[in-house]
């Protein structure tokens, strides 16, 4: 386990709130029309374990675009502003651009189990905020391995960072993710094996991102801390404030199974906690708002 010379710094105070709203607008491959006058369509799956469980019971509603993107299936979004929920009408991957036609997107995915969101842009009565709307087509960015970063418009790169310190990783209104990176170095390779014979063992001096820092201020004025180490996938600390700040922290251990298909899911206001073991050797953790 990693071990802190210092405690870890608060997250970063809340922005404004952003200029845009989020709404589901259609059910897809129905013949529902979504109308977004002054945004952007995304079309993807209602339901984000539907491939994980048979029982509809079990479902979890994919309330937000960012849900329908950390499932990893595929999402797209119209170049139009009025059309038909459905692949077929001009819908377009938000990865690469490219139109579904008549290949359908989801396989496995109810035929009825789709949506389509609305993200609506709007002049605040407020000073503009310093992020822009989010771009059509824009790859969502994500961190993995020791570590590699893809940032929002498919660069890519590697960053170790000082061992020890935390280091803000997104910062929007109304939500902010910081991270401790610590040093480590590991051996990889298998040297004569079955799969790679002319394998050598490298050894490799890189950094791991032990703890996920979570700040969201939510539609009703509280603010929702997330706190998630990798030391331990299969828990979350929730900590929720009133917008007051007068009333102790309330907190909340977000668990599933450790070893077995599991996932919770917590909402406070419009802001959405969900922790899911897609398998044994792996879980993960998502926090969105009705824009990210």
């Amino acid at each position: 386990p990693a071990t802190f010379s210092s405690p870890a710094p608060s997250p970063p105070a809340s922005p404004p709130i952003a200029p845009s709203t989020v709404s589901r607008c259609a059910t897809g491959d129905t013949g529902e029309i979504c109308s977004c006058p002054n945004g952007t369509i995304y079309y993807g799956v209602q339901y984000i374990n539907e491939l994980q469980t048979s029982n509809p019971e079990e479902w979890i509603n994919a309330t937000t675009i960012m849900m329908m993107i950390s499932t990893g299936l595929a999402v797209g979004y119209s170049p139009r502003t009025t059309t038909k929920c459905w692949y077929q009408k001009g819908f377009m991957d938000i990865y690469n651009d490219e139109r579904f036609n008549m290949t359908d997107p989801l396989p496995g995915i109810g035929p009825k189990n789709r949506q389509c969101f609305c993200l609506e842009y709007y002049s605040p009565s407020a000073p503009p905020p310093a992020s822009p709307p989010l771009i059509p087509g824009a790859v969502p960015g994500q961190v993995t391995g020791d570590p590699h970063f893809r940032g929002g418009d498919g660069d890519r790169f590697d960053f170790a960072g000082v061992n020890n310190t935390v280091y803000s990783l997104f910062s929007a209104s109304r939500l902010a993710l910081n991270a401790l990176f610590v040093k480590t170095t590991f051996v990889m390779g298998y040297p004569n094996g079955p799969t790679c014979p002319y394998c050598k063992l490298k050894t490799v001096h890189g950094s791991f991102v032990k703890v996920a820092y979570f700040r969201a201020l939510t539609a009703g004025g509280k603010t929702a801390l997330v706190e998630y180490r990798t030391d331990e996938p299969s828990h979350a600390l929730l900590s929720v404030e009133d917008k007051e700040g007068d009333a102790p922290l309330v907190e909340t251990e977000v668990k599933v199974s450790k070893f077995k298909t599991d996932s919770v899911q917590y909402t406070v206001d419009d802001v959405t906690v969900h922790l899911t073991r897609k398998h044994y050797r792996e879980a993960a953790v998502t926090v969105s708002n009705g824009d990210f």
